[in-house]
């Protein structure tokens, strides 16, 4: 009997693509893998898949709650290839979120820019701080603006500033994905932004300097293809939705094959036929061009010009 290797694709030298799926949805593992194995035994009939991996950035508090993947699942989609990383403990957001009116002390609220907040009340320490001075606030709840307080505020503080996690605060957030995934025995280099807050929206430079503390790049900034100028603490990428055209697509896929970049796409484990077929579209795409689909760290040493990751 003659047996004969499955096809492989053929993968040039220029550009990167890497996938991402924020959150940690079940959708990862009941819809995204399934697409992933398909392309992979179209294109290969490999096992696990060579074509593409996917990276789930997860929030790990999450993990084994309705509706988000359990830790068993986290596990098989690590063993196909694809890399864990963080997107904090909680869905918070390391931005800095100003004053809208002058808030006087002895206050319990304060009005604030809370878009892009997030906070889960009382997990994580915050300040406000004018950048010169500084005062831990208890905050009791957060909604339309406002910030609630359970004690009164010590200081006066004008519009000009801002409330935001506490270094305490933000690493408590980053290095509790760091220690949840460690005790998984899984490894943690990465992170991705929420609500991109901190890296591009209520930007903080703070945030993004403990960012590059604790992982080797960061996921942040919209936008379409990264190269060696870029910040890798504050990578850019696109959303898969509704105004992402195939035109577009292929657009970026094109300049990234052309001038040797490093394109991001990312999702949520969406379950709609619409985004798995943008998805496949993607994967088709690269392989048409020779683009390899790849991980954080394949980005990462790319765009370090082959560092080792520490």
């Amino acid at each position: 009997m003659n047996w004969q290797l499955p096809k492989t694709p053929s993968y040039g030298d220029s550009g990167l693509v890497v996938i991402d799926s924020d959150d940690g949805w079940r959708g990862d593992f009941t819809h995204w893998r399934p697409t992933i194995l398909r392309k992979s035994a179209q294109y290969s009939g490999w096992y696990p898949p060579k074509v593409a991996v996917i990276c789930p950035a997860i929030n790990t508090a999450n993990i084994g709650r309705a509706s988000y993947l359990s830790w068993d699942q986290v596990h098989h989609l690590r063993r196909l290839g694809w890399e864990i990383n963080s997107h904090g403990r909680h869905h918070v957001g390391l931005g800095r979120y100003p004053l809208t009116e002058t808030a006087s002390a002895g206050a319990h609220e304060m009005k604030v820019d809370t878009t892009w907040f997030g906070v889960f009340v009382g997990d994580y320490e915050y300040i406000v701080t004018d950048g010169a001075n500084s005062e831990t606030i208890d905050i009791n709840a957060v909604g339309n603006g406002t910030i609630t307080l359970n004690t009164p505020l010590q200081s006066s503080w004008g519009t000009g500033s801002w409330v935001e996690l506490s270094e305490q605060g933000k690493k408590d957030l980053l290095q509790g994905a760091i220690d949840d995934l460690a005790a998984q025995g899984i490894p943690c280099k990465h992170h991705v932004y929420t609500f991109h807050a901190g890296s591009q929206h209520a930007y903080n430079p703070e945030s993004v300097e403990i960012v590059g503390q604790l992982f080797l790049s960061g996921r942040g900034r919209m936008g379409d293809l990264n190269d060696s100028s870029v910040d890798v603490r504050n990578l850019r990428s696109r959303l898969l939705n509704d105004s992402l055209t195939t035109a577009t697509i292929d657009a970026i896929l094109d300049e990234c094959v052309l001038h040797d970049k490093v394109a991001i796409f990312y999702g949520h484990g969406e379950t709609s036929e619409v985004r798995l077929s943008q998805l496949e579209y993607i994967i088709d795409g690269c392989v048409r061009r020779g683009i390899r689909i790849g991980t954080h760290t394949d980005a990462w040493r790319k765009l370090t010009q082959g560092k080792t990751p520490e």
